[in-house]
C-alpha cells in the first residue's frame, strides 16, 4: 500500500481483543487507512523514533499497558519537538474524570472510552478520518474532546 496516499493510524494497546476490534473497524472504513500497532508505550516510542517508520497521522493509546503505560508514554512523546502536534487520543475502558483530566493535562488531544461494538468504533474513526475531527489530523484543532459510547 502506498503510505504517501494513506492515512496512518497507530494503536498502542496490549489487549488482543481490543486490537482485533480496532483493526476490524478500520477495515470497515473502506478508505485508504493503514493501521500500525504496538503492545505498550515503550514499543510506541521506539516505533515513532525509528527513522524507517512513517509518522502516523494519529495515535490511539490505552492507559493500562505493561512496560510503559499510556500516560507515561504521552508525557515522553510531548517532550519530543517532532511530535508536539501529533494528534494523540487516549483510548481506554475507563471514563474516570481524573484519568481524563490527567490525559488532557499531559497533552492528549482527545480521550475515547472504548466502545463495545465495532460499528460505534467505525463511526468514531470515520469522524476522525473524513469528518468533523479531520482538522485534528491536520494539526489545526487544539481543543481536546471526549468520546463516550456508553449511551449508544
Amino acid at each position: 500500500m502506498n503510505h504517501s496516499k494513506s492515512i496512518i493510524l497507530m494503536l498502542a494497546d496490549d489487549d488482543e481483543d481490543d486490537k482485533f476490534l480496532f483493526k476490524h473497524a478500520v477495515e470497515r472504513l473502506d478508505l485508504s487507512v493503514i493501521l500500525e500497532t504496538t503492545d505498550n508505550g515503550l514499543d510506541l516510542i521506539q516505533y515513532l523514533t525509528s527513522p524507517t517508520n512513517p509518522t502516523p497521522h494519529m495515535v490511539f493509546m490505552d492507559i493500562n499497558m505493561p512496560v510503559m503505560n499510556g500516560l507515561e508514554c504521552l508525557t515522553l512523546i510531548r517532550k519530543m519537538q517532532k511530535f508536539k502536534k501529533l494528534p494523540i487520543a487516549i483510548y481506554s475502558t475507563s471514563s474516570e474524570q481524573e484519568y481524563i483530566a490527567e490525559a488532557i493535562k499531559r497533552g492528549a488531544n482527545s480521550y475515547i472510552k472504548k466502545p463495545n461494538h465495532v460499528s460505534a468504533l467505525k463511526d468514531m474513526l470515520h469522524c476522525f478520518v473524513t469528518g468533523g475531527r479531520r482538522n485534528m489530523l491536520n494539526g489545526h484543532d487544539p481543543n481536546p474532546f471526549f468520546f463516550n459510547f456508553d449511551n449508544g
